[in-house]
């Protein structure tokens, strides 16, 4: 089911670099996230111990919602608690430096997760000859897996960052969060680019649906033809679907043709393990 350019691919030029800030993005979220929370939780205990041991000195403004409202304003900055500028406990002037940092930290992290989004939908529909996987389940996940270390590929799906979470995300995967069977979101996995689109959802219809869209936003593609291969549910359509193409078989470079899992695991089981006969000499005759 692979195409048979693989091998053009962006300039190493123009791809490494998106890979790189796209890696550097991920690890930015990462490891923000996490020095955000132990910043946070270090600045807040030392943050309380501190103010309660000021307010503590002075019983008549002592009062635990006092000591846990000063605690929390640290993260913003806020010197209201050092307006007498004497000496305090070594806990609350840690802590009164600690906090912001922390904020610092957790607004930084917000940014890069935003802008790692985005950039990633950048990278997406502006990606050339790449595939695109339509939906998620078995044989989208098959696709990915076996495609991803090799070559770019875009998965469009609804779920596609519950599927490959930002942890368990393969080189060369893009992710585009969106229903494929709507144009807008095709058009944002670069389709007008791609080289080859895969219907995977559990609904022949559905992926006969992407293959209409496929075709209608790869109108204007010129000598690069787009196939596209729409999963079928049922095996007694494949045949139906083949003689008549639906009314997709024109002039534009568009190609359509169609699977089934039970099909290609057949396939890919006599490929493995061929039956004796299959290697028996012919009779004489």
């Amino acid at each position: 089911m692979t195409s048979g350019r693989q091998g053009n691919r962006p300039h190493p030029a123009t791809a490494a670099p998106l890979a790189l800030a796209g890696r550097l993005a991920r690890w930015l979220r990462h490891h923000l996230l996490g020095a955000f929370a132990v910043l946070g939780i270090i600045a807040f205990t030392l943050g309380l111990i501190g103010a309660y041991r000021e307010f503590h000195a002075d019983p008549a403004t002592f009062s635990w919602p006092n000591v846990v409202f000063f605690a929390a304003t640290l993260f913003i900055a806020d010197g209201t608690i050092f307006q007498n500028l004497g000496h305090y406990p070594l806990s609350l002037e840690i802590a009164r430096f600690l906090a912001p940092i922390a904020t610092a930290v957790g607004v930084a992290d917000a940014v890069s997760t935003v802008f790692a989004q985005r950039f990633e939908r950048f990278r997406a529909r502006r990606a050339c000859h790449h595939v695109v996987v339509c939906g998620c389940g078995p044989t989208a996940t098959a696709l990915v897996d076996r495609l991803s270390w090799s070559r770019r590929v875009v998965l469009v799906a609804e779920d596609a960052e519950r599927e490959y979470p930002d942890t368990e995300l393969p080189p060369g995967l893009l992710r585009v969060v969106g229903d494929p069977m709507e144009p807008r979101v095709l058009a944002q996995a670069g389709i007008a680019r791609a080289e080859v689109v895969y219907g995977c959802l559990p609904d022949t219809s559905a992926n006969l649906a992407i293959a209409l869209a496929a075709r209608r936003l790869s109108a204007a593609r010129g000598d690069q033809p787009l196939r596209c291969l729409a999963q079928v549910g049922d095996l007694s359509l494949i045949p139906h679907l083949r003689a008549r193409r639906i009314g997709l078989s024109d002039d534009t470079g568009f190609r359509l043709d169609f699977f089934a899992v039970e099909v290609l695991g057949a396939h890919a089981m006599l490929a493995r393990h061929p039956p004796d006969w299959a290697s028996a000499d012919p009779p004489d005759g």
